[in-house]
């Protein structure tokens, strides 16, 4: 059972269309396999309708036209065709669908990264971790959204398994570590790299794209 999803305003934005690319796409795939989020997309929804029905500016054709229909043309229709990803099923299908055939980049011994997004608005990764290792204590630059598809891991923060969302800031400190005998696979959405706290992980960033 999913225990943590994003944030209820990340939940409006990405319903406006608001969210750039990478972070809408992460958000796609967890509302994907997430009853709970759906329901809280369709009262954002039914409220939004609402509120364009009181707006006293709004013609008769604005005031009864369904936000359902601005959801699924401006939506579910897009996410996925903007990186010609099609909507997986399950989260295994799911991370072959992202891989896309491309192979694992080793960062170190036993993490490692296939990069899907790396623009101005920033980045969408598949991570694997291997079992026992962890990514060095850190910050944020930013927002970062983290969906666990496969293992689980634990921080500062709780426990975190397939189908759940870390949904974090600047103001976050935590140190993820793979805490199952399987290798941990997430979807990571970022603004902008990462702010470690040790010497040695800083050194290293430049090399490893974090």
């Amino acid at each position: 059972m999913i225990q943590h999803h994003p944030d209820m305003s990340t939940l409006i934005s990405y319903a406006a269309g608001a969210l750039s690319s990478n972070f809408t796409q992460l958000v796609k795939c967890h509302v994907e396999n997430c009853s709970d989020c759906q329901a809280k997309i369709q009262e954002g929804e039914q409220l939004g309708g609402q509120l364009l029905n009181m707006h006293p500016s709004s013609s008769e054709a604005t005031q009864t036209s369904s936000f359902d229909d601005f959801w699924k043309t401006n939506i579910n229709e897009r996410v996925f065709s903007e990186a010609n990803i099609v909507a997986p099923t399950s989260y295994e299908d799911m991370i072959e669908s992202l891989k896309d055939g491309q192979k694992w980049k080793s960062l170190v011994p036993g993490i490692g990264q296939i990069k899907l997004m790396d623009g101005a608005q920033g980045t969408l990764r598949l991570f694997k971790i291997a079992p026992g290792m962890a990514i060095p204590l850190h910050t944020h630059n930013g927002n970062e959204m983290t969906l666990i598809l496969k293992g689980s891991y634990s921080d500062e923060l709780g426990r975190f398994k397939a189908g759940d969302v870390a949904d974090v800031d600047d103001d976050t400190d935590h140190q993820p570590i793979a805490d199952t005998g399987e290798h941990c696979i997430c979807l990571i959405a970022t603004e902008a790299p990462l702010k470690f706290k040790g010497l040695l992980p800083r050194l290293m960033q430049p090399f490893i794209g974090l």
